[in-house]
């Protein structure tokens, strides 16, 4: 670096330091350069967890078809809602892993029997990310579901059969046929392009998917 001199009184030329100016610029880039970092550090930890959740909901979808072509039907539902895979959220601390909640209020949970009936078919110590979001209710949502909606129908047909999962935009639904909300407890599989079901404020899309109909495989 140059560095510009002055002339003493003695007729020598003696350093200058940086003007306000020049410190300004400097401190302004140095900042500038601070928020890329973290800003590029931020992307890369969303879409690890976001890959994370896909990579552990098709891991799930696998085996819950490959459950239903073995029995015609899928594990025992006996938890409501049951969470699946290792959860690192566990609100109420009672030692099992929560999907949904409201404050210290878990709704739905990791369900051992459910997993129990999967072991065959997956390793059930992989889990999703402790990726987040809240929906309009208030309520903390992440990682995967199996539901059975009584009641539900898709494209006009009756349909009982879904999982759900989540990740948080800008990525897709990418894991099995994803379905859209035509008025709950219908759902469609029309050709809209948006790839996910819902999307709260936060930017978490909910991604409910089809599983086929057990007793037609």
């Amino acid at each position: 670096m140059l560095i510009r001199h002055r002339s003493s009184k003695f007729g020598k030329l003696a350093p200058k330091g940086f003007t306000i100016v020049e410190l300004l610029v400097v401190i302004v880039v140095i900042g500038i350069l601070a928020v890329i970092a973290v800003s590029s550090y931020t992307g890369a930890q969303l879409r690890a967890k976001n890959q994370q959740n896909l990579s552990t909901a098709g891991a799930y979808y696998k085996a819950l078809i490959t459950y239903a072509t073995d029995y015609n039907a899928y594990p025992p539902d006996l938890d409501w809602w049951p969470c699946m895979g290792a959860y690192k959220n566990d609100v109420n601390n009672d030692g099992l892993g929560d999907c949904i909640w409201q404050g210290t209020t878990a709704e739905h949970s990791y369900s051992p029997n459910f997993h129990n009936a999967l072991r065959r078919y997956i390793d059930i110590t992989a889990g999703p990310s402790d990726l987040t979001t809240t929906d309009w209710q208030g309520r903390t949502l992440s990682g995967i579901q199996y539901f059975e909606m009584l009641g539900g129908t898709l494209n006009g047909q009756p349909h009982e059969w879904f999982m759900n999962y989540f990740v948080k935009a800008p990525a897709k639904c990418t894991v099995g046929q994803v379905v859209y909300d035509v008025g709950w407890p219908a759902f469609s599989t029309s050709s809209s392009t948006q790839g996910y079901t819902y999307e709260e404020a936060d930017g978490g899309r909910w991604c409910v998917t089809k599983l086929p109909n057990p007793a037609m495989n």
